[in-house]
């Protein structure tokens, strides 16, 4: 035996297997850390791409402002406007076509940025246009309080609200739709509501598109002119910029959603209480009082129909309002059903949607009494005497059922209730408009008194919130 011998032989072994220990470990090392970076491009990616659908609701949020401050210049009909292009000839193709009355840039510098001012040939489906892109689009750099957190690349958000610039609807019935942009702003009013014609601008499809990329470090915060030019519209995700010259795409994101303009239409606006025939009105007690103020208390469809006076006030006395049109909720809200309010509405439910009395004298509560609301219960609505729940704020409360308020609840609502069913108010204040498809009993209370009277002015101000775009929430996609 020689040792020396056996000692060189364990040394070498000793060697080769810390050799192999530490390519196991360098292995083990390698694949945490490329898990390590799987994992932090994946929540990268989650992240980007979360920020990315805030860019488009942001964007998504801008066009409905754009769309109800400039309803005139969108809906057919409106002051300085368009007529639904059904009623044009259908010999040839016409100068406009639906989509064309979304025009951001003719409209109102406000709602776009650099993206208006664009003229650029559009192709779409081998159809090309060339044409003021009218569309409407932001860009900022993202989360950005200071030039000192600017980096190399640092990043740069974008949303884009399209314009359909390749005409794609004729009157002879070829609605071309092969040119149709998928991502532009349409008009589908025709689709969406029945008997309404093309061009009527009464509901609109709205894509807003999102872009989150990177942008090599500028002493500006402006964007770069050479991006504008750039495909950023179709630009895909794993896009490399060679040697950064151009940005690189990080995340994209959409947001669509329908707006539609909600029609009311009151027979009489400035009568406090309207119903089918006078004789569904029934006021009695010493606490309960109908005041038409310098208006007649009663707006009927069916004439020459008394109400009933039982001990209780009616003012002024004399002839009714007659209505031309028998009072349901498709001539209140011509072209809506119960479902499409309820998609329109602020709060949907039973009667606890309406502020919590719990809270009176907080600043919640006040904010939501004193802000203009549209409510829809698609049930019978009880407010019951203990006041658990009040009618309480201001704004349009639409009740597919029977209305109650029972004694000792101290309901005050001001502005329109529409009831498709029966009221009882045995306690409360409505200012407004009161309308009802059934009938109207008044009774007063024994503490607190019953009290309907005309208001046109908060009318007219509950109109003018109501009777414009709104999000129909059951259309909102996201992805």
């Amino acid at each position: 035996m020689n040792p020396k011998a056996d000692f060189k032989n364990q040394r070498g072994q000793a060697t080769a297997a810390i050799s192999v220990m530490i390519m196991i470990l360098l292995a083990l090392l390698y694949g945490a850390v490329k898990e390590y970076r799987r994992i932090r491009m994946d929540y990268d990616k989650a992240q980007y791409k979360e920020w990315a659908i805030e860019a488009a609701r942001s964007g998504f949020s801008d066009s409905q402002a754009y769309f109800r401050n400039l309803s005139s210049s969108l809906i057919a009909g409106s002051t300085n406007s368009h007529s639904a292009l059904s009623a044009l000839s259908a010999t040839s193709w016409t100068a406009d076509y639906p989509d064309s009355y979304f025009m951001a840039v003719n409209n109102s510098s406000q709602y776009t940025d650099n993206y208006s001012s664009l003229t650029f040939s559009t192709t779409f489906n081998g159809s090309t246009a060339t044409a003021v892109a009218a569309g409407m689009m932001r860009s900022y750099p993202f989360n950005m309080t200071s030039t000192a957190e600017l980096s190399t690349p640092h990043l740069w958000v974008r949303y884009v609200l399209k314009r359909q610039n390749v005409r794609n609807w004729s009157p002879l019935g070829n609605t071309m739709s092969v040119n149709t942009d998928p991502e532009a702003v349409h008009d589908v009013s025709d689709a969406r509501i029945s008997g309404t014609s093309a061009g009527s601008g009464t509901t609109w499809g709205i894509t807003c598109r999102s872009y989150i990329y990177s942008w090599p470090y500028s002493t500006d915060l402006i964007t770069p002119s050479y991006f504008v030019g750039n495909n950023i519209l179709n630009a895909p995700l794993n896009y490399i910029p060679p040697a950064n010259t151009v940005p690189l795409l990080i995340a994209t994101a959409k947001v669509y959603g329908e707006i539609t303009a909600l029609s009311i239409s009151l027979p009489n606006p400035y009568v406090p209480v309207t119903v089918n025939t006078g004789s569904n009105v029934t006021v009695s007690g010493s606490k309960a009082t109908l005041d038409g103020g310098s208006n007649q208390p009663i707006s009927q469809y069916v004439t020459s129909t008394a109400s009933t006076n039982s001990g209780g006030t009616i003012v002024p006395t004399g002839n009714y309002y007659h209505s031309s049109t028998a009072i349901s909720l498709s001539t209140i809200f011509p072209g809506s059903s119960i479902a499409d309010l309820s998609n329109l509405a602020d709060k949907v439910g039973d009667v606890s949607i309406f502020p919590d009395p719990t809270q009176k004298g907080t600043q919640a509560y006040e904010n939501a009494v004193s802000t203009k609301t549209f409510y829809v219960i698609n049930s019978n609505a009880v407010f019951n005497s203990a006041g658990t729940y009040c009618l309480v704020g201001v704004g349009l409360v639409v009740v597919n059922g029977n209305l109650t308020i029972q004694d000792g609840n101290a309901s005050d609502f001001a502005g329109i209730v529409f009831v498709n069913g029966n009221v009882t108010m045995n306690s409360g204040l409505i200012s407004g408009c009161l309308v009802a498809t059934g009938t109207v009993t008044l009774t007063g209370g024994t503490t607190l008194s019953t009290n309907v009277s005309g208001n046109y002015s908060i009318v007219s101000s509950v109109e003018k919130l109501i009777d414009n775009f709104r999000v129909n929430k059951a259309s909102v996609l996201t992805n």
